[in-house]
């Protein structure tokens, strides 16, 4: 028997995987986990193929062994697929799913995808399952987060659990977009840690709408910085994840806005100072009325084009002036995918050189 288990939630990969051993191999004295980044196929290959001593059931789980031969290795998200190496050749992960024994278990688990390679499903023995390991969303998601915090000794109203939901992913809480690039689905994991700080902030009460909105202000004012730090240094998807967790139809928009092209205008002007200069002086001069921000200015990532990208920056805002851009979080998006093209193509320079 062969189950491949994908993503994108890794919560629910793994209570699937713990599910479907627990069942085949309930005291788990029959079960081998092994990294597929690590492991020899060779070996997995003997593990699986050897028939199960007195009639026992043996269930071998491997991590992330798919990914390791269907894409290139690199976690740089900006590099795109032309300027990657050639991914490894899925030969042995095809002689691996031939080799199992029918009276074995071969669990391939793999977070990072979210559908399998058509040269992997068309190679799959009769009997094979697939597993994609989606989060709830709607009302099924609400429910989910009142039984996580009932599981705890606490509890959370449902209008709470809706505000929760909405601040974390504000257009896919509900429903799966209809173009799924644009999709970021709940994460359960990251849902029960907010939902544990909120239960230890409401304690002993029930967590309300009122606990979540406070929390929220405070983790916003966070992730305002951490956005504007990972978008300037061209970390794309980072940025763009941070991004996304803000109202982007409401005020949260404007205020993002507004960091970052300060943060832009004074990196540039920094970067443009004599050498050791001191930072608060460069405010000073700039007539700040807190020179001293300017030390902050100068501990953040700055833009590796400064000069070019401050160009960039006033086309982006003539563009929302003259109608060219339709909103304010189309200029957030423009600005942050410059960043990530520059840094990319500082990259593949260096790659080249």
């Amino acid at each position: 028997m062969i189950t491949i288990i994908l993503g994108p939630d890794a919560a629910t990969c793994r209570a699937r995987t713990k599910q479907i051993a627990s069942e085949r191999d309930p005291d788990g004295s029959n079960t081998s986990r092994l990294d597929g980044k690590t492991v020899r196929v060779a070996e997995a290959i003997s593990m699986v193929g050897t028939p199960p001593f007195l009639g026992s059931c043996r269930i071998i789980i491997i991590d992330d062994l798919i990914s390791k031969y269907t894409r290139n290795a690199s976690d740089d998200p900006t590099i795109e697929a032309d300027s990657k190496s050639k991914s490894t050749s899925p030969s042995e992960l095809l002689a691996l799913l031939a080799a199992v024994h029918q009276e074995n278990t071969l669990i391939l688990v793999d977070q990072a995808l979210f559908a399998l390679p058509t040269s992997i499903s068309k190679s799959l023995p009769f009997g094979s399952e697939v597993l994609v390991s989606e989060p709830p969303r709607g009302h099924a998601l609400i429910e989910w987060m009142q039984a996580e915090l009932r599981s705890v000794g606490s509890d959370i109203d449902r209008d709470a659990a809706q505000a929760l939901a909405e601040a974390l992913y504000p257009q896919t809480w509900s429903s799966k977009p209809s173009n799924p690039r644009f999709d970021r689905p709940p994460d359960l994991d990251q849902l029960s840690s907010e939902l544990a700080k909120l239960a230890l902030f409401a304690y002993p009460a029930k967590v309300n709408v009122t606990h979540v909105r406070e929390m929220s202000e405070i983790a916003a004012s966070d992730r305002l910085f951490q956005f504007v730090e990972q978008a300037v240094a061209g970390n794309v998807a980072n940025a763009v994840r941070d991004l996304e967790s803000f109202d982007l139809h409401g005020d949260d928009v404007h205020r993002v806005s507004s960091q970052l092209f300060q943060q832009l205008e004074l990196s540039t002007v920094l970067s443009e100072a004599p050498a050791r200069s001191d930072p608060a002086a460069v405010g000073r001069d700039l007539g700040l009325s807190n020179p001293n921000r300017m030390f902050g200015v100068a501990r953040a990532p700055r833009p590796m084009l400064p000069a070019e990208s401050l160009r960039h920056a006033c086309e982006v805002d003539r563009g929302i002036k003259t109608g060219r851009l339709k909103d304010v979080a189309d200029a957030l998006y423009s600005l942050t995918s410059w960043f990530g093209e520059i840094k990319q193509d500082k990259t593949i320079r260096r790659g080249g050189s």
